[in-house]
Parts: C-alpha cells; sequence; structure tokens
C-alpha cells in the first residue's frame, strides 16, 4: 500500500463528504460544471445549507458570476493585486454573528429593541458593509474599470462603475451613509424613524427600512463571495498554482476536516523567523486517539494541495481538548507532497512528520471506534435518506426536511380560535415551477402541524391561558428563496418569492386566509398558488 492509498481511505469523513457534494451538486447545478473537483464541492456545500450563507439569488449570483467570467485573465490579475481585500472579505464572511438569529423587525420604542438595534444589528452593518461588501465591491471594480487593476480605490467610484456596467442587483442604495453615521457620526431613534448623520450628511429611515437595507446588503455580499469561490472553483482555475487567500484554504479544510466530533475553529500564518513561513491550523474535538488525529493530519495536508504550493515549511495543528495544554502536531507539507510523487510506501509516511515528541495522550482504541462507527451510521443514514427522498414514487410527507425549510412555526390564536401559521422555504428555487411537488409539499405540512396541539388564549380578557388543543386553522406559507423571516413576508405575492398559500381547516369555520375559491383542494387542504405559472 502506497502513501496516497493509505491516506485516501478515509471510511469516517468519506461520507459526509459525499452527502455535502450531492447537495452542492444540486443547488449549484446551473453554476457549476460537471467537472468540478469534489473538493470544492464539499466547501461551496456551506453555501446550499447554512445561514446567512445560504440567502442569495440566483439573479444576483448569475450577475456577478457573469462579470467575474467576462474575461479572466482580467479576474485572475484582480484576484491576484487585490488579494487583501479577497481575504479580509471571505475572513469576515465566514465569522459567525448573533444577528443572524434575529428574524423580525426589533421595535424602537422599548429598552430590549434599542438594546438590539445598538448592540447587534448596527455592528452587524458597519461589519457587513465595511468588512465584506466593501473589499468585494474594491475587487469587482479592480475586474470592471477601463485602467489595469491596480489603482486607488474609492466606493463612491466603485458603485458608478458597476452602475455603469448595468450590474444593479448588487447594489445597495444609501449603504455608504448609514456605514459612514455608524462609523464615524451619529445614530439617534427619533420616534419610528432613525436618524444617521455625520459632518453634515443626514440620512432618515425608518426601522423597517434600515432592516430592509440590512438584508440585501447580506443577500449581495453573499451572491458576490460565492462568485468569486466559483470562479476560483473552475476546473482551469483549480489547479492554478496561485495560493488563493487564507479564508479560502480555511474553507477547504473545514470542508474536508469538519465532522461531528472535530472543528476546524481557525487558520492563521506566522513567521517564526524572516525566512520561513508557518500555517497554524486550530481545531477542537473530544479526541485523544494519537493515530487517529496524526493521520488526519497528514490527510488534511494531502487534501489541500494549496498547503504545499502556498510555500508553507509547517503546517501545525493545534487541539483543543479540554487541557490546560494544548496537542500539537507538526507536518512538512512538502515532504508529504514528495512521498505522494513518488508512490513510497506506507509505511515511510511518517518522515513527514517534523516532531516525534508530540503532546498528545492515548485513549483506548474501543471508544475511538465506537464514536467513529456512530459517525459514520449518522452520515450514511443522511446520504441513504436524501437518495430515498429523490427516489421517484417515494412520499413527500416521509422525507419533508429533504425538501424545504421550516423556517417559523407561531401560534396565533384569536380567544377560543386555535390557528397556526408556518413559514417554510423550497431547498432549491426551480421546485417551485413543480405545481405536483408543491402541492406535495404544502398538504404535508399542513397536515403534519395539524396534528399537534397548541395552547389558546383565554375566552375573556381577564384569562391568560385557555387549553390545548389540535388548531382549527393552520396556515402555511411556501417561499421560493430563503431569507430572515422579516424579508419572507416583505411583499407576499408581489415581490414573487411567495410560491403558495395552504389552509387546513377543522370543522365549520371559515377560510381565514385563502380566498373562497381557491386554486385547488387536495385532501381537505385548500390551496392558493402564486402568480408566476410553471
Amino acid at each position: 500500500m502506497t502513501v496516497r492509498e493509505f491516506l485516501e481511505a478515509d471510511p469516517v469523513g468519506q461520507p459526509d463528504r459525499e452527502v455535502a457534494q450531492i447537495v452542492a451538486q444540486e443547488r449549484l447545478a446551473h453554476f457549476l460544471p460537471a467537472s468540478t473537483d469534489p473538493k470544492w464541492l464539499c466547501a461551496l456545500a456551506r453555501f446550499a445549507t447554512d445561514r446567512p450563507l445560504r440567502y442569495w439569488r440566483d439573479d444576483s449570483l448569475q450577475e456577478a458570476l457573469s462579470m467575474l467570467e467576462a474575461c479572466p485573465e482580467r479576474t485572475r490579475a484582480a484576484f491576484a493585486s487585490r488579494s487583501d481585500a479577497l481575504g479580509l472579505a471571505m475572513h469576515n464572511l465566514l465569522v459567525t454573528s448573533g444577528a443572524t438569529e434575529i428574524e423580525n423587525v426589533p421595535p424602537t420604542d422599548t429598552a430590549e429593541g434599542l438594546d438590539t438595534y445598538m448592540g447587534v444589528l448596527l455592528p452587524e452593518y458597519l461589519r457587513c458593509a465595511e468588512g465584506i461588501y466593501g473589499h468585494l465591491l474594491e475587487v469587482y471594480w479592480s475586474v470592471l474599470k477601463k485602467a489595469g487593476p491596480g489603482g486607488q480605490y474609492d466606493a463612491r467610484a466603485a458603485t458608478q462603475c458597476l452602475k455603469a456596467h448595468g450590474c444593479t442587483k448588487l447594489l445597495v442604495a444609501d449603504w455608504d451613509r448609514i456605514r459612514n453615521s455608524i462609523a464615524h457620526g451619529t445614530t439617534r431613534f427619533v420616534g419610528d424613524e432613525i436618524h444617521f448623520a455625520n459632518k453634515g450628511h443626514a440620512h432618515d429611515c425608518s426601522a423597517y427600512e434600515f432592516m430592509q437595507s440590512l438584508d440585501q446588503l447580506v443577500e449581495s455580499c453573499m451572491a458576490m463571495a460565492l462568485a468569486c469561490l466559483l470562479f476560483l472553483a473552475r476546473p482551469e482555475d483549480a489547479d492554478c498554482p496561485a495560493t488563493p487567500p487564507l479564508p479560502v484554504i480555511r474553507l477547504l479544510l473545514e470542508a474536508y476536516a469538519s465532522r461531528p466530533s472535530l472543528y476546524v475553529r481557525g487558520v492563521y500564518e506566522s513567521h517564526p523567523d524572516y525566512t520561513s513561513r508557518d500555517l497554524r491550523i486550530w481545531i477542537e474535538t473530544p479526541v485523544k486517539h494519537r493515530v487517529s488525529l496524526i493521520t488526519m493530519c497528514l490527510r488534511v495536508c494531502a487534501w489541500t494541495p494549496y498547503l504545499s504550493a502556498g510555500g508553507y515549511d509547517r503546517v501545525l495543528f493545534e487541539f483543543k481538548q479540554g487541557r490546560r495544554v494544548p496537542a500539537l502536531v507538526i507536518v512538512d507539507p512538502k515532504a508529504l507532497v514528495e512521498l505522494l510523487r513518488t508512490e513510497a510506501p506506507a509505511d515511510q509516511v511518517t518522515s513527514a512528520i517534523l516532531e516525534p515528541t508530540m503532546l498528545l495522550l492515548d485513549e483506548p482504541g474501543q471508544l475511538r471506534s465506537a464514536r467513529d462507527r456512530w459517525s459514520v451510521l449518522k452520515a450514511v443514514y443522511r446520504q441513504q435518506l436524501h437518495q430515498f427522498a429523490r427516489t421517484p414514487g417515494t412520499p413527500v410527507a416521509w422525507c419533508l426536511h429533504e425538501w424545504c425549510w421550516i423556517r417559523r412555526t407561531q401560534n396565533i390564536s384569536v380567544g377560543r380560535l386555535a390557528r397556526l401559521e408556518v413559514l417554510a422555504v423550497l431547498r432549491h428555487p426551480d421546485w417551485a415551477d413543480d405545481r405536483r411537488l408543491v402541492r406535495e409539499i404544502v398538504v404535508a405540512l399542513a397536515r403534519k402541524a395539524a396534528s399537534k396541539r397548541i395552547l389558546t388564549k383565554g375566552a375573556d380578557p381577564f384569562q391568560a391561558v385557555g387549553r390545548y388543543c389540535r388548531p382549527h386553522h393552520v396556515i402555511v406559507r411556501l417561499y421560493r428563496q430563503d431569507g430572515p423571516c422579516r424579508a419572507l413576508g416583505r411583499l407576499g405575492w408581489a415581490g414573487g418569492d411567495l410560491v403558495a398559500i395552504a389552509e387546513y381547516r377543522r370543522g365549520l369555520w371559515p377560510p381565514n386566509r385563502v380566498a373562497c375559491w381557491p386554486d385547488e383542494v387536495h385532501r381537505g387542504v385548500e390551496i392558493q398558488y402564486g402568480p408566476h405559472e410553471p
């Protein structure tokens, strides 16, 4: 057995990566060629499953990708010239924020709402505008401007450049005024409005308009960042010797190494002296088995070719295992690449490890085996469930979460009238054109919600709660594109994202949301479809 065969055989992590590849191919089928490297498919799967990375629209992504693919040589030169800006944008993109959990528009007349704006939403707007959108705008401006990729960047000039090229879906109105006011000016809450001021320039908007601007900013950031990653993942660019920014390498490492018991928390570059470069990878895991951790480190280095092409002399893996002193493994990526190139025997793989005395505590192999087996079983179950859901003839109700995300379930009871509202989003926007599939999804959601018991309100104003009962009304709203709940119901039918409204009524209660003449009644569920036709 050679070193390559030994490192490619990964029975624990392979099922997870196969599921990620299937999800990425399904969601990004219109933008990825068939010959895309599986390593990039695993990395791009997060833009199809994770929030807020999946908050992007197909038309915005197509517009951003068309700008980059218009002249590939110019785009490569712009990426090389603006690598720092691209790296900062990707780094801020991967930072988790508490603003993702805020689904509604906070009120401005309560102390809790004001604290949410000042402590979460305003800093989040500044982070997205300055740390992500501003840097990505610099990269796209470098691609589109008439002169070379270099030059002094100006946000207003970059906005005018994109507007001149007809890229209107990626532009956000008044984002620079709000950003400058948050960073350098003053922000005041006057009644229901937010007053932004900076050096004589003022901008007033309501809380609803501010949250709408934040949602548009996030959607543009995700589309522009995903377009850059799709360009780097092209078969003619994936094998390019140029090293991508460090956050892109982190995205590839997370796609390979992350599993239920192992998480990549950070990837950083360090210089111990003026002649050498090190790459530090911080991993959090409860695993303490020596052989498992060393083998995983070697597999990560072999998985990512940019580690050796980037000129790194050492790759240091630091494991946080709940102890005061973290475990450490040091790998020589150049020696490992040489072993792979020469097809060396597997027993020589230890020569790529620079530190023979590692701070690792061993544990019995039986515990490791049980944990690995459970991880493999869960990954195989997800893979088989996905394939079973896509098999023709399988009822949608059996694998409902494979077709849609349930974004919110809200009790909207009035008095003794028990009502339940469900907001759901299709996993793929193209499924909205399949009326049979939409019918199956909304009916399954309505009947599943109708089987739950909810707490109604009291019969009189002095009674706080009522009784537990099954809902008399179940209203289901199915949307095409994902986003915060406040953005899903913003425009209704006029927005184009609302695919269908369904209502299930128990007993003789009159209809509540669906008109008296619905488009279709299926299994007791009244369905009204959107204005678009398949």
